[in-house]
């Protein structure tokens, strides 16, 4: 019999691994499932994060890279409840 999960994540990219790396540092039991061979291949985003949310998310390193000389500042307060 199949070990059940507490989440199932559905799409290997960015977001579906930072997130299912956030799940699992919390005791969650994590499954991810993409329609590629495997997690994280050929990741492509455009997206940029405010370092206050990669940290808050805590985002694993390995998905992300400094922009030297880039600066970027929430434009509204970030939510202590986010």
């Amino acid at each position: 019999m199949a070990e059940p999960f507490d989440l199932t994540i559905v799409g290997a990219s960015f977001a579906g691994l930072a997130c299912a790396h956030s799940a699992a540092a919390r005791g969650l039991n994590v499954r991810v499932i993409d329609r590629k061979p495997r997690p994280g291949h050929r990741i492509h985003t455009t997206g940029l994060l405010v370092k206050e949310v990669a940290e808050k998310l805590e985002v694993p390193l390995t998905l992300t890279r400094k922009i030297h000389g880039v600066r970027l500042y929430p434009r509204f307060p970030i939510s202590p409840h986010f």
